[in-house]
């Protein structure tokens, strides 16, 4: 059964490089605008994303005052070296942080359960002559809730292409199609 998170993010990816762990980690840390006041200098860093990049780990998002932090998708990826010294692995999962979580679905389902409450109890309460007159009146919200989850996906899965794309980039190497597989739980790379 797939999760929200994969509906939304789409499934984990892998990336193969030649590179040691270390040297992916030094290019990564040159795109990205890190530390504390990363979002107050974002528009002047001409830098393609902000996060944070370890030693064998990244997360980034891209680096863009016009968007709304709620939607922004968020790369995780962790470096592993190939055995025998032939390179490194990266293993990359996107999601949202906690506030694409909090602003983006759980606000949203919130308000749709509250005003699907209301709209059933005036239903129910009021005689069946002024029904339109109060799905009218209820639907305006509930679809304006609708749209604010459909620009979540939308936004979500556009940022999923770029922040691949530049890490591929990034790290040159090879980028391999992921499925899970199901049984057994696991993932498979091709």
């Amino acid at each position: 059964m797939p999760s929200l998170s994969k509906f939304l993010f789409g499934p984990p990816a892998v990336i193969t490089t030649t590179l040691m762990p270390e040297q992916c980690s030094a290019r990564c840390a040159e795109r990205t605008l890190q530390g504390f006041f990363a979002l107050a200098f974002s528009a002047f860093s001409g830098k393609p994303v902000m996060g944070e990049v370890g030693a064998y780990n990244l997360r980034w998002r891209k680096n863009s005052l016009l968007r709304d932090y709620f939607y922004q998708t968020e790369l995780r990826a962790a470096f592993r070296s190939i055995p025998d010294g032939k390179g490194t692995r990266i293993e990359c999962e996107l999601g949202g942080g906690i506030f694409f979580w909090l602003g983006a679905i759980l606000m949203p389902l919130v308000m749709l359960i509250l005003f699907g409450s209301v709209l059933v109890s005036k239903l129910i309460s009021h005689p069946i002559a002024d029904a339109p007159v109060i799905l009218t009146s209820q639907l305006i919200p509930l679809l304006f809730i609708a749209g604010i989850l459909g620009f979540a996906v939308i936004f979500t899965r556009r940022d999923r292409v770029f922040l691949l794309d530049l890490l591929h980039q990034t790290v040159g190497g090879q980028m391999h199609d992921v499925t899970e597989d199901t049984a057994s739980r696991t993932l498979v790379v091709r």
